[in-house]
């Protein structure tokens, strides 16, 4: 504020406010001087200075004044010409008026915030399920990263969540002055929580409050939860793995019928087998059998703990050396494999779907049955004396599951020939484990460079088959049994081939656990990894077996006629296709819900005053009934019967004790009020002042188009 002087004669002569040189002022402490006469103008003189309009309160001030001299001392009311001084009239003319804005006009930004949330939401979900659900190839400009492709879809769904609170909190703030303009007016409580003014904070103490307006809380808060929903659904789970995309060029179609998978667990094929194929397979597969890529992949337990070190779960879902094209004539002893040359192309991957496999589920006999024994006449075996050799294999069938053991001649026992003589090494069946077999149907995808097994895409429900262990001692003897004592390659080939597969698959297997015993005493894993690996050789070959029989693949079950396909590998982000819809739902519901009310207020709704996106500016210039003309007089005498305005709900809060109040008391305070919208008479003739009540005054016209307003 500005002021002439630096300061201004009071009544006793000493200046009331002092001017500094920064340019501040301060408040001088005045004493009364008797000795001076009073400069105090009568009430007659301020009013003919005045020009004869001064207000019932500064008539009260200089009664006051004049009734309590001590009173005059702490204040002087300055003459007319200092107070055009200080704050210079503003002329009646100089008031703007304007007309209502046309309701096409006022909601143009609501509805593009609407249609903006509308198209980005369709957007968001098209490229989020494209990119993120469906595994069809993708066009090279939506070919990104993982990484890259998160980071869109959390973009997008952003900007939507950004659009769907800025709508809500658009629409909320109109529809309170629509509701205020109507003749019941709106709860003040409902007018302070649709404002966005307020912040959630101010809707968390409004909403303890009991009342209707807990309805227009709960939409905020529920606004501010749906749409922190809406920004992070699609992205709450998320997986990174390789999608197979299937392939197909010119004539060459991407699914073919095959013959693939795991036929049942039997002997069928031995009576035309080479004989010398079956230890030479064991010799050739046993080792690393469990870890080979090519035959197996490790599901999940289904009867022990993950947690227990010696459990075991692999699938055995057949590989890609036992699919052949399935032949529909018959005529064809031999089909053709997938590597025939005939399945050319720019592909990189084979699944095959849905083909029978067997789960091995292994653990240790201490784990399983603490107390159980083996019953050394009946269960176990004594195997390789016709080479010096002591290989002591037991196994049992115990329920659906097959318990299973083998420990190896000492080796200083062996140097001394005494494996047969003294067999108190067989006490301990060092290395043992159970085996349990289950039936399961498998979808599994097979690199085309290696044919080893990239991934098991699905898998079904497992069913516990019974270990038939006659099958599995069978094979044990085919590869241990003692070789024939005299060989002659010239009068029968196939003994001395057969004998000298056993020979070398006996004594390999001997020098390998004797090795682990001596050398890797502490390596306990080494003997039951090459028992289990042992075992599973036959579920993998017995079907290679059937497929030589006389027939070739025409008598497989009608079971392991699967289809396999072509696919192009690609890495990339995944999600469950319900967090896409979950994100449309609440989306569109969202919008949908707000684009309601809008039309409602476009349509229907009252006139409403023209607000600004400056909250506290709408509700300023809108809670007091002064012009410019007020700046003489404290209210035209017009407006007196409007007791109650905005601006003097602070006198009210005053007097109720909050204007020291906290957020929670204030809510309960103003609680029942209404808020009235609406316009008054003006000090000019035909001005109209759009105002807000909070308590009705009984003159409040409803806004209209046609007039205009101050």
């Amino acid at each position: 504020m500005h002021f002439p002087h630096s300061s201004h004669p009071t009544r006793h002569g000493s200046p009331a406010i002092s001017r500094h040189d920064d340019g501040s002022f301060s408040w001088l402490q005045i004493q009364p001087e008797p000795a001076i006469s009073s400069p105090w103008r009568s009430a007659a003189e301020f009013e003919s200075e005045n020009g004869g309009r001064w207000s019932q309160s500064s008539k009260r001030a200089l009664e006051l004044d004049a009734l309590d001299p001590q009173r005059r001392v702490s204040y002087q009311l300055p003459s007319s010409s200092e107070l055009k001084q200080r704050i210079p009239p503003e002329s009646p003319a100089s008031v703007p008026a304007a007309f209502l804005q046309r309701k096409s006009t006022r909601y143009i930004p609501a509805w593009t915030v609407a249609l903006l949330a509308l198209g980005t939401t369709a957007v968001t979900v098209w490229y989020s399920y494209r990119v993120m659900v469906d595994i069809n190839e993708l066009p090279r400009p939506l070919q990104l990263s993982p990484g890259l492709t998160v980071l869109v879809v959390n973009v997008l769904s952003h900007i939507v969540a950004f659009l769907a609170l800025s709508l809500s909190t658009d629409i909320l703030e109109h529809l309170r002055w629509a509701l205020a303009c109507r003749p019941e007016g709106i709860l003040l409580t409902s007018f302070l929580a649709m404002s966005r003014a307020t912040p959630i904070t101010g809707v968390l103490y409004l909403f303890r409050v009991p009342g209707w307006h807990q309805l227009w809380a709960l939409q905020r808060i529920l606004s501010y939860i749906i749409t922190f929903g809406i920004s992070l659904i699609l992205i709450v789970n998320v997986t990174f793995k390789t999608v197979y995309t299937p392939y197909s060029r010119g004539n060459l179609a991407s699914t073919h019928s095959v013959v693939g998978g795991l036929a049942p667990f039997g002997i069928t094929g031995l009576d035309v087998l080479d004989l010398p194929m079956i230890p030479m397979i064991a010799a050739s597969y046993s080792v690393a059998f469990i870890t080979d890529p090519r035959f197996v992949a490790k599901v999940a337990p289904v009867n022990c703990s993950p947690s227990d070190s010696d459990c075991l779960s692999l699938l055995l879902p057949g590989g890609m050396e036992l699919v052949r094209i399935y032949d529909s004539t018959g005529e064809h002893r031999f089909s053709q494999s997938l590597f025939s040359g005939n399945f050319s192309g720019d592909y990189d991957t084979i699944l095959i779907n849905d083909a029978p496999s067997y789960q091995l589920e292994y653990d240790s006999i201490e784990a399983v049955d603490p107390l159980f024994g083996w019953n050394r006449t009946a269960d176990c075996n004594m195997y390789g004396q016709s080479i010096g050799e002591g290989v002591y294999v037991c196994e049992k069938e115990v329920g659906d599951n097959l318990y299973i053991g083998w420990t190896i001649c000492p080796e200083d026992a062996v140097f001394a020939n005494s494996c047969q003589v003294d067999k108190r090494w067989t006490d301990d069946v060092k290395w043992n484990t159970t085996v349990s077999a289950f039936s399961r149907r498998a979808t599994v995808a097979y690199d085309r460079a290696n044919i080893s097994v990239l991934s098991v895409e699905s898998v079904s429900e497992p069913v516990q088959v019974k270990f038939d262990s006659s099958y599995l001692s069978l094979y044990v003897n085919l590869v241990l049994n003692p070789i024939d004592p005299v060989l002659n390659w010239t009068n029968d080939n196939k003994t001395y081939s057969y004998s000298a597969e056993r020979f070398a698959f006996t004594y390999g297997l001997s020098f390998l656990l004797r090795l682990y015993t001596s050398n890797y005493a502490t390596f306990h894993d080494g003997g039951v990894y090459l028992l289990r690996s042992f075992i599973a050789v036959p579920f993998q070959f017995a079907t290679s077996m059937r497929q030589y029989k006389d027939g070739g693949i025409n008598p497989m079950p009608a079971e392991n006629t699967v289809t396999a396909t072509l696919s192009r590998s690609s890495y990339r982000a995944i999600i469950d296709v319900w967090t896409v819809w979950a994100f449309s739902w609440l989306s569109f519901i969202i919008i949908f819900y707000y684009v309601g009310f809008l039309l409602w207020m476009a349509l229907w709704g009252p006139h409403t005053p023209n607000i600004s996106a400056f909250p506290e500016i709408d509700i300023t210039s809108k809670s007091s009934l002064h012009t410019g003309l007020s700046i003489e007089s404290d209210m035209d005498p017009h407006l007196e019967m409007a007791e109650q305005t905005l601006e003097d709900l602070g006198r009210l809060t005053r007097s109720k004790g909050m204007g020291d109040g906290k957020s929670f008391e204030i809510a309960k305070r103003i609680r029942g009020r209404r808020v009235y919208c609406g316009s008054l008479p003006g000090e000019r003739a035909g001005d109209e002042l759009i105002v807000l009540l909070t308590e009705e005054a009984g003159r409040l016209r409803c806004l209209s188009k046609e007039n205009k307003y101050c």
